[in-house]
């Protein structure tokens, strides 16, 4: 079995699964421990194989789906050398463009097509903001 890499979170990964099970932990905590425990796994089944995730296009990161009931949560990652950085972490069906944590260039319509729509990326099922992928490599809460 390889050398499990060493799995670091950036501030705003640790601060989307804060929210994230603050926002499930509410309606049903089980079900938050439950999720956060998927979540874990997944990261430390990548620790020894990070190159399982899909490619993020056009970016340094790559993107593993975490099926958990009828939804998925993504994390965003990167593999740097014997590190694997976990930069983003949400839920596929976030709405991230009203206000919360994902307007990376707030103001200047980054990853905004005509009509104030997102645009999106997909992976198998998940579709991932393009500008996710702009905020998710600032690396930045």
């Amino acid at each position: 079995m390889p050398d499990a890499r060493t799995v670091a979170l950036t501030p705003g990964a640790l601060a989307d699964l804060d929210r994230l099970d603050q926002l499930l932990r509410d309606k049903n905590p089980t079900a938050a421990d439950r999720m956060l425990t998927a979540i874990m796994a997944t990261l430390d089944r990548l620790a020894t194989a990070p190159f399982t995730g899909h490619i993020v296009p056009a970016s340094a990161l790559r993107a593993k789906v975490v099926r958990f009931g009828k939804g998925s949560y993504v994390c965003l990652y990167q593999v740097r050398g014997q590190v694997l950085l976990v930069a983003r972490v949400f839920h596929g069906r976030e709405d991230r463009g009203s206000g919360g944590g994902w307007r990376g260039g707030e103001g200047e319509g980054v990853g905004e097509a005509a009509g104030g729509r997102i645009r999106m990326c997909q992976f198998g099922k998940v579709e991932i903001p393009q500008e996710a992928f702009i905020s998710a490599l600032n690396m930045e809460g």
